[in-house]
């Protein structure tokens, strides 16, 4: 072979082509190899799998690992992998709680901020146009010349660029080209009233106006007062109840909308499609596993026992800091008694301290399964109205009478106490609107207790709170007993009236007598004296009216008779057979009152002043509406009440509310109805039946000459019932055997 690239020809291809290489590139040079790597040990000791080495790959991570069927990566298996239902992509099974978690939340957060930035350039967009409306005018010319400047620079310019010679219009052409029509404005439509539907009284204020309509305000018309809405007849409930309801409706309405406004968006949250039931168990459970539910309304748990104990602190701080009876360093001295209600707020700790709800409601509880009942009502009996009928009545049954005495119908409840403080027995009055009030310091001694330190529980009377005042000026608050219910647990309802009253005066009044008899001073930290109601045979009625109900009429006034059959047992709710005797004059009628001021138009003066909408005289004379009830929050006019002008004075005088209040009402010899006094102790009107009663005993009267008339019937009628239950028992319950010669035996009475 040639050296130096000779192919045997004569010369190389260097030497043809002319090329001299310089002194550097002829000399010989140095050429350095690499030293093998010098293996380690480990490397020798591993052993050669395959000729050919594969490249180092970067380790997995566990969770990466677990995506493998067997554990085993980089292995001909399956990869488990969901589709997205948000953004569409392959996801590993594995990763998708997490995945979808980000997306969704990447979702909200981009709603939200497109949110706020059509909030952002809303309110920009109204800024600019709030400083623009001012400039309108000035810049509409401008504008104008700008624009039609530009329109004739574009039209002027060819295609290359170049303007376009400007044509004359020919004749022809002025001919084919038609004149512009300009477009008419469109007419305003004339605006036709709508046609106004009727007032609707439970959303609408409904207030007669002076052209004879209803206002179609709503209810929070402020174009008429309160008194005058209430007296819009027509509404199935009371007008501050309908307004409540109201109220709330909107105050709903608005927490929606405000809600809604500030929520995301409803079409970028939801996800449409299949779901996938693995997909939505892992859902569930995650959502499960991150839950940490919180009940709405946390109620703390209070013993029986410290209920008790606050309510005796609470007594003792109102004795001895504040009020009227106080003696502490708030007090303000002796109040004047509030005739006809024991019950007023000025004087309430006369009579105990009301407890609060939960705790009164525990009681009715405890009364309810005292007497077997469910219904957590008062538990007391209602007497009707004694008419003609029940003279006959009267000669059928025995009957008790007793006066009926002008004061304060209440339950006195025994219930337990904590057995280690130092009231480990309780007293509750209960009044006829279903409160209970605490009694302290009262105490019943068992019978055959010579140390009376035992008491009664589980124990329930029916009475009346009357404040009696004497000749001398003194007064004494009592509590009249009439019936007992349940003695220390025991039912006594089903026993008869006599029973019942016997149980009472041998296991309570008695011990409760003796005690104060051994420690008389006592008696004077006693709130009120404890004593059974008077009460007689029916026939000694005569003996009523002449001796008995004088003596009690100076003592703490009465207004009737009140008849009691003996042998029927206890009944809650309407009893006819208690009998509720008034004289004529004053029977009468619990009626709900709402009062409707007189309209009127403004004067010129008014007008002066600015007055131009008619409004209430509530310097005149109202008109008086009288409401019965039908059913519960039921009530439908009646009547009026007729009121004279001093009359009406002496309400106002009354320091009180008289609109849409309870009042008692008695009709007078002109058929008219009369305000007899308040009931602020009710919280109902008389039942639609109850009135119809009352109306029937008013039409078919019994007077006091009547009854003394009736007194030898029934004492006769009485007599003969006696005589037959002492009689032997041939006489009251065998059949008289016949005579021997067939002829029945007479039995001389």
């Amino acid at each position: 072979m040639a050296a130096n690239g000779d192919n045997g020809r004569g010369g190389s291809l260097v030497d043809a082509s002319g090329y001299k290489f310089a002194d550097k590139d002829t000399k010989p040079g140095k050429i350095k190899l690499k030293k093998p790597i010098k293996k380690s040990k480990k490397d020798d000791a591993r052993p050669a799998t395959s000729p050919k080495a594969s490249p180092i790959l970067p380790g997995l991570n566990e969770k990466t690992m677990a995506a493998f069927p067997t554990g085993k990566p980089r292995e001909e298996d399956h990869i488990e992998s969901v589709i997205c239902k948000t953004c569409k992509r392959p996801i590993l099974k594995q990763a998708a709680v997490d995945h979808i978690r980000g997306c969704l939340k990447a979702k909200q957060e981009k709603a939200r901020k497109k949110k706020e930035a059509r909030d952002a350039a809303n309110r920009a967009k109204e800024k600019i146009d709030g400083k623009d409306d001012d400039d309108d005018k000035d810049g509409d010319d401008a504008m104008k010349g700008q624009k039609s400047a530009k329109k004739s620079a574009v039209k002027g310019m060819a295609e290359d660029g170049t303007k376009k010679g400007k044509k004359r219009k020919t004749d022809e052409d002025d001919k084919d080209k038609e004149p512009k029509k300009k477009k008419k404005k469109e007419e305003p439509k004339p605006k036709v009233p709508k046609p106004k539907g009727p007032v609707d009284v439970e959303k609408q204020c409904g207030v007669t106006l002076p052209n004879g309509a209803q206002c179609a305000r709503s209810l929070t018309c402020k174009s008429h007062s309160m008194g005058a809405k209430r007296g819009v007849p027509g509404r199935s409930l009371p007008y501050d109840m309908l307004l409540q309801a109201y109220q709330k409706k909107n105050q709903a309405r608005q927490q929606k909308a405000a809600i809604d406004a500030n929520a995301p968006l409803q079409d970028e949250m939801e996800n449409n499609g299949p779901v996938d039931s693995d997909e939505e168990k892992d859902n569930v459970m995650a959502a499960i596993g991150r839950s940490n539910p919180q009940p709405l309304v946390t109620h703390t748990v209070i013993t029986t026992k410290n209920k008790y104990r606050y309510v005796r602190i609470k007594e003792m701080l109102s004795h001895a800091l504040g009020g009227a009876r106080g003696g502490g360093l708030f007090s303000t001295g002796d109040n004047p008694p509030v005739e006809g209600n024991l019950f007023q707020p000025d004087d309430s700790n006369a009579v105990g301290i009301k407890a609060e709800p939960d705790l009164a409601d525990q009681f009715r509880r405890e009364v309810a399964a005292l007497l077997g009942r469910n219904n957590l009502n008062f538990p007391g009996a209602q007497p009707v109205s004694f008419s003609t009928k029940h003279l006959l009545e009267l000669q059928r049954e025995d009957y008790y009478v007793c006066e009926k005495t002008d004061g304060i119908r209440c339950l006195m409840y025994f219930a337990r106490g904590d057995p280690d403080s130092e009231t480990p027995e309780i007293h509750y009055l209960i009044d006829r609107k279903n409160d209970y009030r605490f009694v302290p310091g009262l105490h019943f001694p068992r019978s055959g207790d010579k140390s009376f330190q035992s008491y009664h529980v589980d124990t329930l009377v029916d009475g009346e709170l009357v404040n009696d005042t004497y000749d001398d000026g003194t007064q004494q608050l009592k509590y009249l007993v009439f019936d007992c219910l349940v003695l220390d647990g025991q039912a006594l309802m089903h026993r008869t009236l006599d029973k019942r009253l016997a149980y009472f005066k041998e296991n309570v009044l008695k011990p409760y007598r003796a005690m104060y008899e051994k420690f008389p001073e006592e008696k004077q930290h006693r709130v009120f004296v404890v004593e059974d109601k008077s009460t007689q045979v029916s026939y000694g009625i005569e003996m009523m009216f002449r001796d008995i109900i004088p003596r009690v009429k100076r003592i703490h006034g009465n207004d009737g008779l009140i008849f009691t059959c003996r042998s029927t047992p206890y009944r809650i709710g309407t009893d006819e057979h208690i009998l509720k005797w008034k004289p004529p004059a004053e029977n009468t009628i619990d009626f709900r009152m709402r009062l409707e001021f007189p309209l009127l138009e403004p004067d010129s003066d008014d007008e002066a002043d600015g007055i131009m909408q008619s409004y209430r005289d509530y310097d005149a004379i109202p008109i008086f509406h009288l409401f019965v009830m039908h059913s519960s929050n039921d009530y439908r006019p009646f009547g009026e009440l007729y009121v004279t002008p001093v009359e009406w004075e002496d309400m106002k005088a009354l320091g009180q509310p008289l609109d849409d209040t309870i009042v008692e009402c008695a009709k007078d010899e002109e058929g008219r109805w009369r305000f007899h006094r308040l009931r602020d102790d009710k919280m109902d009107a008389n039942h639609v039946s109850t009135v119809q009663k009352v109306l029937e005993s008013i039409e078919d009267r019994v007077t006091e000459d009547d009854l003394i008339r009736a007194a030898g019937a029934i004492k006769t009628a009485w007599k003969k019932r006696q005589a037959t239950q002492h009689a032997p028992p041939d006489v009251r319950g065998r059949p008289i055997p016949p005579a021997a010669n067939g002829v029945k035996r007479k039995l001389e009475e």
